[in-house]
């Protein structure tokens, strides 16, 4: 949501709250406070799509290390 936190009296008062849910995880929510409206809100989709960009590569990672053939070379034995 979006509010004018002092009304008419001016300053850093433009909030911008944006609530994300991704997956099964805890929601995420995303406050930004400024003078301008449209750059809290364009600060608050800033913060939330790294931090979307960053769990997708996460969990990409750890979907490929769980695929991830084991390739460890077995000693050889010699007597």
């Amino acid at each position: 949501g979006m509010v004018d936190l002092n009304g008419p009296r001016g300053g850093v008062d433009k909030r911008c709250q944006l609530q994300f849910v991704y997956g099964q995880e805890k929601p995420l929510v995303v406050t930004e406070t400024n003078r301008n409206i449209f750059a809290a809100v364009n600060r608050a989709f800033s913060v939330a799509t790294q931090f979307v960009r960053r769990r997708i590569k996460q969990r990409h990672q750890r979907i490929r290390a769980a695929t991830r053939p084991d390739l460890t070379v077995p000693a050889l034995i010699t007597n």
